[in-house]
Formats: structure tokens, C-alpha cells, sequence
């Protein structure tokens, strides 16, 4: 999975993440109705079930609106988003051992830590 970030004028829901098929180089949207996707992290939680984080640069990047990171629990089930206003946000990682998420910011320099229950 590639997140698939929009060029300008970068339309809010016109982003999305895309699934790589490596065997025939297909590829086809996976989650979709993004508005600036950088980053997407694939987790197995201890159920067993997967699911999807999501890390978008900016809401609307035209109105200088904040970027998100968002839980995909299915590619097409509503997402619930974790946190709201983060400042350009650029790369997300998660520590094995906790399950804490990591987002690095670039603009205000520091690293956000997200506690995932």
C-alpha cells in the first residue's frame, strides 16, 4: 500500500491510498475520500484483526488547515480520526513494544507520540 498524494490545487477526498500488486504491477484504490495522504502504517492488532492508520498532511491544504492521523478499521469503514492538528506532518511509525504511534512534524520540528490502547 502507497499513500497517493493529489497535486496542486490538491482537492479535499481526491487522495488516496492504493494497493501494489507486485506479482503483475496492478494497482487499485484502497482507501479512498482522502484529502492529502503521506503516510499509511498497516497493523495487525493482538485479535488478529488489521487495520490502517492514516496520516494526511493537511485537511485542506489550500486553507492551511492541519493534518490528521486516522484508524481504518475496513479500507471502506468510516475512519476515526486519533488526532486533528497536527502541523505538517510527514512520516509515521510505531513502536513494536508499546503500540504507541510516532508522527514527525516537519515544520515545528518535534516527533507526537500517540498512545494506542
Amino acid at each position: 500500500m502507497v499513500p497517493f498524494l493529489t497535486g496542486f490545487p490538491f482537492v479535499p477526498a481526491t487522495a488516496e491510498i492504493r494497493r501494489i500488486r507486485l506479482v503483475n504491477n496492478a494497482n487499485e484504490p484502497f482507501i479512498v475520500g482522502l484529502s492529502s495522504a503521506i503516510d499509511v502504517l498497516p497493523v495487525t492488532d493482538q485479535s488478529g484483526q488489521n487495520r490502517f492508520f492514516v496520516l494526511e498532511f493537511s485537511t485542506n491544504m489550500l486553507a492551511n488547515a492541519p493534518g490528521r492521523l486516522s484508524r481504518y478499521d475496513l479500507p471502506d469503514a468510516a475512519p476515526v480520526v486519533l488526532v486533528s492538528n497536527l502541523l505538517s506532518p510527514t512520516s509515521l511509525s510505531q513502536d513494536p513494544t508499546t503500540g504507541d504511534l510516532f508522527v514527525t512534524e516537519i515544520f515545528p520540528g518535534r516527533i507526537t507520540r500517540v498512545h494506542i490502547p
